[in-house]
């Protein structure tokens, strides 16, 4: 849907409109990481100035909290409140059950943002259902990296959230939404009917996309916008092995924050290099690559020229000598 709002961004507002792919520094913030987020904070100031201080306009809430924060000279204002006041693209309305809807927890205080929110989606027809209140709502499990720091209570979190209602939910912060799809619960993201998919389908049963399928869409996006907005040239990335990947094997994966990249990397330098290990028994290769700070270890075997991965771990650790 980027692409989307991007289109009509520029159509509706005179003067032009840049767009801006990068991190608001909240992971770093969050981490306690100041010196990186000192870093995020710079090169954001610099950009900005660059661009000729103009308002920013953020489709995140944590986006939107973090800029007015840390940089209180930026003006910036949400995308809900910018699409209430220029318009919504011609669509037609919705016919659908009640969705209940979910605010993301950033956002409790900004009565503003809540308001073109329901506003918006009154004007796609849609019904929606109040949980505890915008201003009393809860974190999905995934602000303040809760879910790297103790699964355990985020999984609580997310599921009390879930156990509240058994209507579809209706977010508009797309880490709730896919949060809310991991486990189990169908819920839709507000873009997904101000800017309806031609091909139609349920948008609340779109499922997770993980760690991996989210990082390919953008850099995906990255490329798009290159190629067709900016005119840039863009190189084609050199083809990789393509992974057979079973989805509970991809879940596991997930869950212990390895990329498909990863996984693809170790398998293709123990075929060129022929560093691999046999396990006799069951016939599969193990193979392992530090990449960076982490060592990636993968159990497979080769079918018709692509890696069936079975088995996926790694530790990130560096094991110095004692001098």
């Amino acid at each position: 849907r980027v692409v989307a709002i991007y289109d009509h961004l520029r159509a509706r507002i005179d003067g032009g409109v840049g767009l801006l792919l990068d991190c608001c520094g909240a992971p770093a913030h969050w981490a306690g990481r100041v010196d990186l987020h000192d870093e995020i904070r710079a090169g954001f100031e610099a950009e900005w100035n660059r661009l000729g201080r103009p308002t920013v306009v953020t489709a995140c809430a944590t986006c939107l909290q973090m800029i007015r924060d840390f940089h209180p000279d930026v003006p910036a204002e949400s995308l809900w409140t910018r699409l209430a006041a220029i318009g919504l693209p011609e669509a037609p309305p919705v016919s659908r059950a009640p969705l209940a809807i979910h605010d993301p927890c950033t956002a409790r205080r900004d009565v503003e943002t809540q308001t073109a929110v329901r506003a918006i989606a009154a004007a796609r027809g849609l019904e929606v259902r109040e949980l505890d209140g915008p201003q009393k709502t809860t974190c999905c499990g995934y602000g303040g990296l809760v879910t790297y720091a103790d699964r355990a209570v985020a999984d609580r979190i997310v599921e009390r959230r879930i156990a509240q209602s058994d209507d579809d939910y209706l977010a508009w912060c797309a880490m709730c939404r896919d949060t809310f799809a991991r486990h189990g619960k169908r819920a839709a993201h507000l873009l997904d009917f101000v800017f309806p998919d031609a091909a139609g389908g349920d948008p609340a049963a779109r499922p997770d996309p993980g760690l991996s399928r989210r990082r390919d869409a953008r850099l995906a996006l990255k490329t798009r916008l290159s190629r067709d907005v900016w005119g840039e040239i863009v190189t084609e990335p050199e083809p990789t092995l393509e992974p057979i990947v079973a989805e509970e094997v991809r879940r596991d994966v997930e869950r212990k924050l390895i990329l498909i990249e990863d996984v693809v990397r170790v398998v293709a330098e123990a075929e060129a290099s022929g560093r691999k290990l046999l396990d006799p028994e069951s016939g599969h290769f193990v193979a392992t690559l530090r990449h960076g700070a982490q060592t990636c270890w993968v159990v497979y075997e080769m079918r018709d020229g692509r890696p069936l991965v079975h088995r996926a771990w790694a530790h990130r650790m560096q094991v110095e000598a004692a001098q």
